[in-house]
Formats: C-alpha cells, structure tokens, sequence
C-alpha cells in the first residue's frame, strides 16, 4: 500500500456486513446439478473427446446456456422445468406453472382471423 490510500473504515465495515449477508443466505446459493441424462430438449455439441447438451433458456430477461454437467441456481432451475427440457429431480418440491395460470399470455391479431 505505498501509493493508494488506505480504504475508510465504514466502508471496510460495510463491506464486511454484505459479505456475512451474503453467506447467510442459504436459498439464493441453492443449487441443483443438471445432468446429460436428464435434459429432455437441447443440442448435443462435441466437447473434448465427449458430447454434452447445451439449452438456452431466459430468466429476467437474461439468457443463460445451461450445459449437462453444471449447477444452476433455483430460477434457471425453474425456467428449465417450465419449457419441459429437464425431467424433475426426485425429492424437489418445485411445481412447473402451468400455462393456464397466467404466467404466459399470447397476444396476437393475426390469429383472431379478421379479414376484411
């Protein structure tokens, strides 16, 4: 530290209360191991001397590329049983929406059929 300036101490102190914040949180670093086997829907793509499947999926508006072989957190989790490309994991207690519940609404004029 010869020439920067020593950091002030409330933020070192605010800093150190986010981290312990963070680690206190045990559903956001809930995870869930997506395995080749398991994934229903994807693209199988030549990865060193195997094949994995890769499937992209979008949650909050970012898309996230979900290989076999990874960890991926409770919202993906969700999004990947909701497009039907993962079969459910035994003993986890999430429920895909069903399109009938509003989650998902089409609208579109075209379909309506009004020619005139």
């Amino acid at each position: 530290m010869l020439f920067r300036k020593k950091r002030p101490t409330w933020l070192t102190q605010l800093l150190r209360n986010q981290e312990i914040k963070e680690s206190q949180s045990v559903a956001d670093n809930e995870t869930f191991l997506i395995e080749r086997e398991m994934m229903l829907k994807g693209t199988d793509v030549p990865r060193g001397n195997k094949i994995v499947r890769q499937f992209a999926v979008m949650v909050n508006g970012a898309v996230y590329v979900v290989t076999s072989g990874e960890r991926v957190n409770r919202a993906v989790y969700e999004a990947l049983l909701e497009a039907s490309a993962v079969i459910p994991i035994p003993g986890v207690d999430i429920k895909p929406r069903s399109l009938t519940s509003g989650s998902l609404r089409i609208e579109d004029d075209s379909v309506l059929g009004n020619d005139t």
